[in-house]
């Protein structure tokens, strides 16, 4: 709520010089409830509430989140509040996020989706979305959004926690390739004498296969982190291979 109200009041903020943020937000799936509402009238609450957060603005982005929870029954009545709500001005453009490549397959094909979000499929230390979940998107014309680049935090916050889980046989066996593809990673940011977690986002940023990183920074030094990653821009070439081979 907080972000909301900065950002639904940065024109009369005579502290803002950028271009206008793009406001983004999702509708469906919610962590604390305990059932997904994914019909039209809980839908429509949904935005109506980030819209109100927002002072009353259009929304530029808007996800469907987690589509594989949404019943069978009412993916048309989802599709059909999307496409009402695009049609009519609230929103510029809609997508899916998360529910994996075969959930957004199925989406894809039955309503008009400007994007998809890969959630820990397109990063440092995956590259698994690059064989399903991008030509899935990309076959719809699809924009692809790449969310995680630091892969849950094994290659930011949790990296010395995972190392040690790593060492003493406690982390889950299909954590383990991750934490191990991670060191190797660590290591050449260090060769390079660059942040891993900035290593980590500018290898998405030099993937020509992603439209837009998607980072979640906690604390106002991730959200600087992520800034000096961005202008610092793609990897160069020798580093990007590299990083593309650890994968």
């Amino acid at each position: 709520m907080v972000i909301g109200n900065a950002l639904g009041s940065y024109e009369s903020c005579d502290r803002w010089n950028g271009p206008a943020p793009i406001l983004a937000t999702k509708c469906g799936a919610e962590r604390q409830a305990k059932q997904p509402d994914f019909s039209p009238d809980g839908l429509r609450q949904r935005l109506d509430r980030s819209r109100k957060r927002f002072n009353g603005r259009s929304i530029d982005l808007l996800a469907v989140h987690e589509p594989h929870m949404c019943p069978t029954a009412q993916r048309a009545g989802v599709i059909s509040f999307i496409e009402s709500v695009v049609d009519h001005g609230e929103v510029a453009v809609a997508g899916l996020g998360g529910g994996g490549p075969d959930v957004q397959k199925r989406w894809l094909e039955f309503g008009s989706f400007s994007y998809v979000i890969t959630h820990a499929r397109i990063n440092a230390l995956t590259l698994q979305g690059l064989t399903d979940s991008a030509p899935n998107a990309r076959q719809n014309g699809a924009k692809v959004l790449a969310a995680t680049p630091l892969m849950m935090g094994f290659l930011g916050s949790r990296f010395d926690a995972s190392q040690q889980q790593l060492r003493d046989g406690t982390l889950r066996d299909g954590l383990r390739v991750f934490a191990l593809r991670a060191q190797r990673q660590k290591a050449l940011a260090d060769e390079a004498g660059i942040p891993a977690t900035q290593l980590a986002v500018r290898f998405l940023l030099s993937l020509p296969t992603v439209d837009l990183v998607l980072c979640g920074p906690s604390t106002p030094a991730e959200w600087e982190d992520n800034q000096a990653a961005y202008e610092a821009g793609p990897l160069p070439e020798g580093l990007y291979g590299q990083v593309w081979r650890n994968a």
